[in-house]
Formats: C-alpha cells, structure tokens, sequence
C-alpha cells in the first residue's frame, strides 16, 4: 500500500494520491485534474535504497502495544531485500538501474532523499500504517526544477521510504509468518510508481496470504508495467496497444471499468484501468490476447486509492469477454506499434457470484476435500498433473456445467464434462462444493490462468487467479549424498553439506545463497526450501536437478529424519533419511580422485602438478578440506560463518595415508575452517619424511566412519 507524506519544497507541493483517467497496469500519478501526471523515479538509473541498521533478524519491538519479534532469528531481512532488488533489475527491457543495499542509521524521513526500509519506530509511524504490512512512503513533484540532488519534471518521486508495520511477523524462511521477500518486491513496485492491479496473482496485488510466496515472482502485468514506465531508448521490450470503450448496451460510459488481455499461448496477463469515460489503453507485448471487462475484483476490492468522487462514479457491471466466454473474438496485436481495439457491451448490475473458498483434490474425485481455504487473493495451483478445483460460493451452484465455467492459461484445459458438485460433501449453508477438472502441463517457473464463471445473467470474472507452480519436486533416499565426496549414499549426519539430486528440486538457473551481515547463510534460496523434520536448512545453492544444504544440527541423536524440497512453495513428499552421528567426505580436486586441499602456503592448490614441497627436514603440510564430521563442541550453529570460534567434531578424529594411520602429533589443526560456513572442516596434515614422493591416498576417519580415499601429491 502506499500514502504521500506531505514535504514542503519549491516544487513539492501536497496531493492526493489518486489514479487518473485510462491508467493502465496500473500507475499512480499527481491526482491533479489540471495536470496529471504518472510517477516515475527521478534516480531511475541509480536507484539507491537503504535498510535502517535495527532491522536485523531477531529485531523485537513493542511499538503495536505488545511485545513482538518482528523478524525471526533465523530470517534474513537484508537477503530478501537485496532479492526483491534483483527482481526488479532483472527486468532488462527497462531503463531502471538498482544500485547495491547499504545500512544506514537513518529511520523515516521524507526530507532527506534517501530510500530507506525501517521498521515504524514510534506512535506517529505506526499509526500511519493503519493495519497493512507496509507502506510505501513516495514524495513527488508536480513542478520542474532542481530540488536537492535531483533536476526534476512532474510526477518525478524524489524519495521512497518503507515502513513495515511492527504488529506483524515477516519471515524469509517460510516457517512463519509474512513472506519478507514477497512484502518487499511489492513495496518496491510501488516506490517506482506502480499501483495495484486486477490481476491476483501478481506481485502487485494488495494482498498476501502466510505461508505464500508467489509475489517474490514478477509476472507479465508487473514487468510490462515497468517497461512502459520505463522505456529504454533502445532495444526494449517490443510493444503495442489495445484500445477502446467499455459502455452498457444503452450506450452509456461504464466508469472506471477494469480490464484485462490474457494471451493464452504466451501466458502475457496484463491489466489496467478505464477512466470515468469507460476507454482504456493496455500497452502489450505483440500477441493474441482475449480481452475481458470487469468491476473492481469480488474476492478482494482493488484498493486504487480513489476519492469520494471517484468512488461515485465507479458502474457496477456484470464481466464480460469480448465475444463472450463460449467463443471469445482474439484480438491481436501483430507487431511493436500494432494498435488493436477491443470494445466491449456490458451488463449492468452488481453480480450474485461470489467465491468465498477453494481448494485442489483428487482429479475425478469426490470427498475427498471435507475444508476449503477462504479465498482473499491468488489460489496457488500444482502443475504437471490433472486436478480438481474445488470452489464454493454464492451462486456457485449444482446446475453449473461446462459451459458455465472457463479457464483461461497457457496450455490449461478443462477436462470435458468434469463441471459437477461434489454429492459426497453436504455443506451447513447448503451451497455445495463444486469441482472442475482441470489439466495443468507441468512448468518450470510460475505462470498464471484466469477464470470465469457464468451463470444466467450474472458472471465472476477472476483474472490471474490461480498461481500455477512449478510441479512438486521429487526424489529419492538414494538421491542424498555427501556434498564433498557425493558418497555416504542415503544417510546424514548433523551439519553435513548434503547434496540432493533429483528432480524440480531448484531454479532452471543456478542460484547461490546470499549471506547476511550477522554471517549467517540464507535458507530460502531460488525459492527453495529443504526442510529437514520441518526445519529449514541453510542453502549454499539450488538448481532443477539438484541442490545442496547444510543438514540441521539439531538431526543429532535421532535415528533418521523426514526431508521435504520445496520450490516456488509447492512440496516433494516426505522422504526418510537415516541419520549417523558421523558421514565423513573429503571435498574432491578437478582431477578424479583428487582431493581438493592446499599446500603448506594456503595459497598454492595441491596438484600432480604443484605437489606440496617438503621442507629441510623432510616433511610437508597439507590443508584438507571435509564435512560430515557430525556434532561440534561447542554446537554448532545452522549456517553461520566460522569468523571467531572454530568448532572441533566431538567425535574422535584419525588420518591414514596409503593405509598407514599417522600420529596425533600429524595433525596439526582439525576444526572448523576459517570463514566458511559451519559444517566445512578443516584438517592440516603433516606428512612424514618416509613417504614416497607422488600421488598418497589420504583418508580421514571420524568416530569411527572411514571418509572414501582421496589423492594428494607430494615432492
């Protein structure tokens, strides 16, 4: 949400924040009748946001009148924030330049230019919220001149501060609470001049749900939107327009009519907002999109920021499709430039159709979902597979059939004659539970589909409603291996680096962990999430075919435990993993066999090539590196970085090389390795002056569990 925070300055002058006439996808602008203007960044090329320096995991306030941890401890503010950044600077088919996160001390203020994230840090703050998550605090010009850093225009917003609101818990995990990540790849929407839009399941949407996470991902409407803001001179994103009228079948103006193009071979959904005139202007990627006109959303009330007068010219109407939902007349747009028009009669009158709930069962089943989820925004849709949505509702009736309910996504099907009521299910208002078979194709990253429902006279029109994932991951216990060795095939150890191959299991592209300032790695990473008896474990990275974690110190002592993948929030089934006390591997060389270690000097990899040179006296050190030593002592930390306490294995600790078990002595130094995450452990190793010179197989034994042979070289 956002509010315009009254500053005084030359060209600065107070105004309600309020859409104007024909917006579309939808933008913000000065509300002035006499001259409108949308928002737009007067730093667009060098954006440089700031996050207050109290707002770290584990931050407590009491400013809502109770006590509570507004990030968790094992949350990561900072990453989430510096992700939500590089959404937006990946949208490369705009102008906007993020620059790096920087810490400041600075709270709230609009006076300073400078963007700034901080938790509402008093009375006055805090009361501004007004109960939402957040708020985007923009100040813009409506003048031209220079006004401290910046020489402006209108409509140019020369300072953005977020406030989020300490009556709520944001996580980065998905343990609980908000979805840190998703709140702030929203709020930053808002301070590059976007406002909310129709389509649910973008991250422009007001409205977010514990436990969702699907507005971390930009969808169609929210990066058309920045590309249309934000043109680069140059090899942009190619675009056209569709155009027209939304009027009554009198010929009256509908006003402030919402409308949507859906290109089902794309997956392109994209909204806007019609003037008090009815005519609407959609900026669109070339395509082929069907267009439908529809009031403000019946699941959750846009909320546009719109005045009292506005608000009173709004025409309550029955959705409509262009050529209706049986038949629907495409309009395309065939090249950038390409102007389409698509004008559309409506109905009017305020619908009967409500959904209030949802959910997803068996695909042809029936009782087997006895509770529906209340439905407030997008509903999250597994992919790959045939499923029933089950939905109830007002209206939502047992007469409804196929041709009453529509499903608009890329490469989504209604199953034939699969429209029925579920006759298992006796509800205590006595609207039944209705399905619909739908087939979903599998995908690799998020896309969107609409629905549309119509019964009689009335219809509910639902754009971007259902959030379609990625399918559910899968793998096996024989796909959890040691992430050194990649043996010890099946079982984990407490603070082993696992690696778990399998499938869907991670981002097409590889995506590496952020860590945060409190050297602490993060634990959603690509929008994955490896659970280990619940708890999430920290990521080093994550990929589709296979992603490696830091096992959870807290497996220690028990006999096995259940791992669950999540990616982009949809869960591989339960997996059992037998747990050791120990599952010793040593991180392997580019060479087969070799093990990746150093020599003496810390600096030189030890190769056949570079062997470790042995001194005067006849010996060489050489620097190992392992995992899977099982407990520390003291106990381990879930991926913090190694900085001033170095952790030793509690387990006793040996070294052979070439079957021959050295001294203790041999062992100069076994703990944690300096400046890497906990669960890597280092082991310098003296080798004797009897040994040969070449190629030695060294292998490192902890509590009594032999790692497999790996080679190092010596001269």
């Amino acid at each position: 949400m956002q509010i315009l925070k009254k500053l005084m300055l030359a060209a600065c002058v107070p105004v309600l924040l309020i859409p104007g006439s024909a917006s579309a996808y939808i933008r913000i602008n000065t509300g002035d009748p006499a001259g409108l203007f949308d928002l737009k960044r007067a730093d667009s090329t060098a954006i440089q946001f700031y996050l207050n320096a109290n707002l770290v995991p584990g931050v407590t306030s009491t400013v809502s009148g109770s006590s509570v941890q507004v990030i968790p401890a094992d949350s990561d503010p900072a990453a989430a924030i510096r992700a939500a950044l590089t959404r937006w600077a990946n949208v490369t088919t705009a102008s906007t330049k993020f620059l790096p996160l920087l810490t400041t001390p600075l709270g709230i203020d609009a006076t300073d230019f400078k963007n700034v994230v901080a938790i509402a840090a008093d009375s006055t703050t805090y009361s501004a919220l007004n109960g939402v998550l957040a708020l985007t605090v923009n100040v813009f010009v409506v003048g031209s001149g220079t006004i401290g850093p910046y020489t402006v225009t209108p409509g140019d917003i020369i300072d953005s501060d977020i406030i989020i609101n300490p009556k709520y818990i944001f996580s980065t995990t998905g343990a609980s609470g908000v979805d840190f990540q998703s709140v702030m790849t929203h709020e930053l929407g808002h301070s590059l001049g976007a406002n909310h839009t129709v389509v649910l399941g973008a991250t422009m949407f007001q409205q977010t749900t514990t436990g969702q996470s699907n507005q971390r991902n930009l969808t169609s409407d929210d990066i058309t939107f920045l590309n249309t803001a934000y043109p680069k001179a140059a090899g942009g994103a190619p675009s056209g327009k569709i155009t027209g009228n939304i009027t009554l079948a009198t010929g009256a103006a509908v006003g402030y009519p919402l409308v949507t193009a859906i290109d089902v071979t794309s997956g392109t959904i994209i909204g806007g907002l019609g003037g008090v005139d009815g005519i609407y202007s959609l900026q669109v990627p070339p395509g082929t999109y069907f267009v439908v006109a529809e009031p403000f959303n019946l699941i959750q009330p846009v909320n546009l920021y719109f005045t009292a007068v506005q608000t009173a010219a709004v025409t309550k109407f029955q959705a409509a499709m262009l050529g209706g939902a049986l038949n629907p007349t495409p309009v395309r747009v065939l090249t950038a430039g390409d102007t389409a028009t698509a004008n559309i009669s409506v109905i009017a009158g305020a619908t009967t159709l409500s959904l209030q709930s949802a959910a997803f069962g068996a695909a042809g089943g029936a009782g087997d979902v006895l509770g529906l989820a209340g439905v407030s925004g997008p509903i999250l849709a597994p992919s790959g597979k045939n499923v029933d949505f089950v939905f109830h509702g007002p209206g939502l009736i047992a007469t409804l059939t196929d041709a009453n309910f529509k499903v608009f996504g890329q490469g989504i099907t209604l199953v034939a004659g699969s429209v029925r009521a579920d006759t298992r299910v006796i509800t205590a208002d006595g609207l039944p539970y209705m399905r619909a078979t739908l087939n979903i194709p599998a995908r690799e990253t998020q896309g969107l589909a609409s629905i549309f429902i119509t019964s009689g006279t009335n219809t509910l029109a639902l754009s971007g409603a259902l959030v379609l994932g990625a399918p559910a991951p899968v793998f096996t216990v024989g796909g959890v291996v040691n992430g050194a060795s990649f043996a010890s095939v099946g079982v984990v150890a407490p603070g082993e680096i696992a690696t778990i191959f399998g499938t869907g299991v991670g981002p097409t592209s590889i995506s590496f962990a952020e860590y945060s300032s409190a050297a602490v790695f993060s634990k959603n990473t690509g929008d994955t999430r490896v659970l280990f008896d619940g708890i999430p474990a920290s990521l080093i990275y994550s990929k589709v075919g296979q992603t490696t974690v830091v096992v959870p110190y807290s497996v220690a002592g028990k006999q096995s435990t259940s791992v669950v993948v999540e990616y982009q929030g949809v869960a591989s089934a339960p997996i059992v993993v037998p747990v050791r006390a120990t599952a010793p591997g040593l991180f392997l060389g580019a060479a087969a066999g070799q093990a990746a270690a150093f020599n003496r000097d810390s600096k030189t990899v030890n190769t056949a090539a570079t062997p470790e040179v042995r001194d005067a006296g006849g010996t060489g050190v050489v620097v190992l590196y392992m995992t899977g030593e099982g407990q520390t002592s003291p106990a381990g930390t879930d991926g913090l970085i190694a900085t001033t306490v170095f952790p030793k294995p509690v387990a006793s600790v040996s070294v052979s090389i070439n079957g021959q078990t050295l001294p203790a002595g041999a062992i100069k130094y076994y703990g944690a390795a300096p400046f890497l995450l906990a669960g890597m452990m280092q082991m310098n190793v003296e080798i004797p002056a009897s040994f040969p010179a070449g190629a030695a197989a060294v292998v490192v034994t902890i509590g009594g569990v032999a790692s497999p042979a790996a080679n190092i070289f010596v001269k």
